[in-house]
């Protein structure tokens, strides 16, 4: 996002990480990169570099404390898990990034041989990739996209570059393809 989040100040951000993480930042500058969300890199009072993703989750101020709350509750579930039980993820859902769909997908010609990707992949971890699993994550990844632009498109806005850009991609998802 290059424009900054409107209603979050640099201090509620450092706040933030210092009573929500423990982050005791020295130094923060806002990254006007990415989309969808805002990103700062920060350091830590020991030399420590972050990378801070901020993500507008939609609710207005009154809903803010409750949204906060469930979040909280969220996290404190999240590091209950077991280790071993966070891999639960399909391994197809990053590894399509490495083949030629994603190429494909934003109107480059695929360089490579996917066979040998995932045979690599296979042998180095002994998990077997799913082709249809691995198919479905473009289109996952479309339809994620446009749910995220259209909830901004949706929710009071300025006339931002960032608000521009997002039109201009939901519009590209929406136009036919040549093939």
């Amino acid at each position: 996002m290059r424009d900054r989040p409107a209603g979050l100040t640099e201090a509620e951000l450092i706040a933030a990480l210092t009573g929500g993480w423990g982050i005791e930042v020295d130094s923060a500058g806002y990254l006007p990169v990415g989309a969808g969300s805002y990103h700062w890199s920060t350091v830590d009072r020991r030399g420590t570099a972050w990378f801070v993703k901020v993500d507008d989750l939609g609710f207005d101020a009154a809903g803010r404390d409750e949204t906060f709350d469930r979040l909280g509750r969220s996290y404190g579930s999240a590091l209950a898990l077991r280790r071993d039980t966070v891999r639960i993820a399909p391994a197809e859902r990053d590894l399509w990034m490495l083949t030629g769909a994603l190429a494909r997908m934003v109107g480059e010609d695929p360089v490579g041989d996917d066979e040998e990707i995932l045979a690599r992949y296979a042998q180095a971890t002994g998990r077997t990739v799913r082709p249809a699993v691995l198919d479905l994550y473009p289109l996952w990844w479309k339809l994620a996209d446009i749910a995220g632009y259209v909830g901004e498109l949706r929710r009071p806005h300025g006339t931002g570059e960032d608000i521009t850009a997002s039109l201009t991609y939901l519009t590209g998802y929406l136009e036919p393809s040549p093939d």
